[in-house]
């Protein structure tokens, strides 16, 4: 029996986004960047059909080659003893270039259909 549903349950990821209101209150504005998690209600109406998840897979394949380039680039630096400081930076910066790089190439194959 399929289960009829009116939102789409990836749209859920938005709620991290919330995480970002926190920076307001600790001062840090390195809570902000969770604020580009709410990019996920996008989604909220779209049907989670075949192709759907098909453009979901293939994104998800591009971020996983963006991970292992930028884990292998997160072990070099952790090699040259840089200072922590840069290695949570870089840290960060691969974090929101997988989301990033997620979203791209998810819109990619939504607009290029099959």
């Amino acid at each position: 029996m399929a289960k009829n549903s009116s939102i789409n349950p990836i749209a859920f990821l938005g709620f991290i986004g919330f995480i970002g209101i926190f920076g307001f209150f600790v001062g840090s504005w390195d809570w902000f960047i969770f604020f580009s998690w709410l990019v996920w209600f996008i989604w909220v109406k779209r049907p989670a059909d075949e192709r759907f998840i098909a453009n979901m897979n293939k994104s998800a394949r591009n971020s996983f080659i963006i991970a292992l380039i930028g884990v292998s680039s997160l072990l070099a630096l952790l090699g040259l003893k840089l200072p922590y400081r840069i290695i949570i930076i870089a840290t960060i910066t691969l974090f929101e270039a997988l989301l990033v790089g997620f979203i791209a190439s998810f819109f990619f194959y939504e607009k290029k259909g099959n």
